[in-house]
């Protein structure tokens, strides 16, 4: 499924047009990328939990002498909430 077909059933379902739902959408994304850029936690009850992790990498020269500098990345991890495991699992039985 893709954002338009996301929107789409979305609309259907809360019997409103297209245009607000995306709207509404991305503005929810937007929100949602502010949260985890500032180093939220981003937790949707029922559904799962966004966070940011911190990662510590070293960097190796290919020169003769390896140095080590440290660099600093992150990554967004997601956590499937408990609603969300069950009616996945549920549906593969």
């Amino acid at each position: 499924m893709n954002k338009t077909e996301l929107i789409q059933q979305a609309a259907e379902a809360a019997n409103m047009s297209r245009r607000d739902v995306g709207m509404a959408f991305d503005a929810l994304l937007l929100a949602s990328m502010k949260a985890l850029e500032s180093g939220e936690k981003l937790q949707l009850m029922g559904f799962g939990v966004f966070e940011v992790k911190h990662h510590r990498r070293l960097a190796r020269c290919t020169a003769q002498d390896i140095s080590e500098t440290p660099t600093n990345h992150k990554s967004v991890i997601f956590r499937a909430g408990k609603a969300l495991k069950e009616m996945v699992n549920k549906q593969e039985q």
